[in-house]
């Protein structure tokens, strides 16, 4: 009990001496006092953060890492929309509240009986169904933004459902690998949930999140499969529907494209893929051909990738004072902005800290015996770094655009209630494990096994017996 409380005084103490830090630096914007004003709320949960990973001897590390992620956050908007933190302090206390009942939740589902065919059938059911029932919903009641019908608008409250996707696609495979489902039924149901869910993420333009889900269902594959022919059927068959699915999506584009020069107006089917793959276009082009991108589309949004090489220009290696705006700076673009006041080498150090995440989770969940339980944790995981490098690579112009949030750093709040969730059960699932210098990979076995490491006959380890002499 010693030993815990010493921890958390420490974690605590580290964590004050970090916010004062930031308070100066805010100070030095002459943004002390807007900073000020979110300090207590920022105290009272990250030390609750701390205090929960001490008690559930979860990895302190990865807690200490998230909690300077949530505060340089919390800086970073503040700084970026000029004194007025965008989001709402209320939700700095019903984030944990959140991701405590989701973690319950998992924990419960855990101790159940899922490997039984019938139990893991109906689990798999209804994990799908609230996939289909979530975009069903925004089909009827969602909004558009920004050309996405991703969002569910409550009064005051805007929602982004599409980010439960991820969660809800993980647990999915959570109980898919846990079950006792031959290797053809693990592999084809795989397949048919990611399929149908790249199918439902089109139909309301939402491309940021069927990426994420496409590089979830390679990297889940790759790790947990009894087979590599898996991973290679997996990787190939994407590349090949992804890059087959864009030429047909494009010889539509062309056809409606003449039709629109002539005066027609495309209507149904025609639409919605001419929407779609505009949109695609878009992305690729302003990483392909800046140039014509900025012909082609010359309102205001367009010259996004060009503001955003600008601001990293300014802001260098130490930040800059000077003022650059570009539209959706708080959200798709937060990175940069904290490029331009916070300068490069802070914004690398904000990297270290979402691979630092990252790297320790996966040395112990793929080590797990329990496969619901490390495949949620791998998932968790994920859903922290793949969206954290295809943002990055996007707004700084190494890769296309996706319009997806950086956790934690980025305004949002499904963002933020999903990532507090992400790392509260990194906590609750490491919990007296620590990470060590082993194989990344757990052993593979023939298939339909359970990925397990096969018995080994306890008598080979025995050593060779030598007769006694004088």
């Amino acid at each position: 009990m010693n030993k815990k409380i010493r921890d958390a005084a420490w974690l605590i103490g580290m964590n004050v001496v970090f916010i004062v830090l930031l308070v100066l630096f805010a100070a030095n914007r002459q943004l002390a006092d807007p900073m000020m004003s979110i300090v207590i709320p920022m105290l009272i949960v990250t030390s609750g953060a701390l205090i929960y990973a001490v008690c559930f001897e979860g990895d302190l590390i990865i807690a200490m890492s998230a909690v300077l992620l949530l505060e340089t956050g919390q800086m970073t908007q503040v700084l970026i929309n000029e004194g007025v933190s965008s989001m709402p302090k209320i939700l700095l206390f019903i984030s944990p509240l959140f991701g405590a009942v989701c973690v319950a939740v998992i924990a419960w589902l855990s101790k159940k009986d899922l490997s039984g065919e019938k139990n893991s059938l109906k689990a798999l059911s209804v994990v799908a169904g609230s996939v289909v029932l979530i975009t069903l919903m925004l089909l009827v009641a969602g909004r558009n933004i920004n050309g996405t019908k991703a969002w569910l608008v409550l009064g005051p409250l805007s929602l982004q459902l599409t980010e439960l996707f991820k969660p809800l696609y993980v647990l999915f495979h959570a109980v898919l690998w846990q079950s006792s489902l031959n290797h053809k039924k693990r592999f084809l149901f795989s397949a048919a949930m990611t399929l149908g869910s790249a199918g439902l993420l089109l139909m309301i333009n939402e491309l940021g999140t069927l990426l994420v889900i496409l590089l979830m269902w390679i990297i889940l594959t790759f790790i947990y499969s009894e087979k590599l022919l898996d991973s290679a059927i997996v990787l190939g068959g994407t590349l090949v529907t992804v890059l087959g699915g864009y030429g047909i999506l494009g010889l539509v584009y062309s056809r409606v494209k003449k039709k629109i020069l002539l005066g027609e107006k495309p209507t149904g089917i025609s639409k919605k893929l001419f929407q779609i793959f505009d949109k695609l276009r878009q992305r690729v082009m302003i990483f392909t051909d800046l140039d014509q991108y900025m012909i082609d589309y010359r309102d205001e949004a367009s010259r996004q990738p060009v503001k955003a090489r600008e601001m990293i220009m300014k802001g260098g290696l130490f930040g800059s004072t000077r003022r650059t705006t570009i539209p959706i700076e708080n959200s798709d673009y937060a990175y940069v902005g904290m490029i331009l006041r916070c300068g490069i080498i802070f914004a690398i150090v904000v990297l270290t800290l979402f691979f630092v995440i990252f790297c320790r989770s996966l040395l112990t969940s793929v080590r797990m015996e329990n496969k619901f339980e490390s495949v949620m944790l791998t998932g968790a995981a994920l859903g922290l770094i793949l969206p954290t490098f295809i943002n990055v690579m996007g707004t700084t112009n190494f890769s296309f655009m996706t319009g997806i949030a950086v956790p934690f750093i980025s305004h949002g709040g499904t963002n933020m209630l999903l990532s507090v969730f992400n790392v509260m059960l990194l906590i609750w699932g490491m919990a007296g494990r620590r990470p060590g210098l082993v194989a990344m990979l757990p052993a593979r076995t023939v298939a339909g096994g359970s990925g397990h490491e096969e018995p080994r006959d306890e008598s080979q380890d025995k050593p060779e017996e030598i007769p006694f002499t004088r």
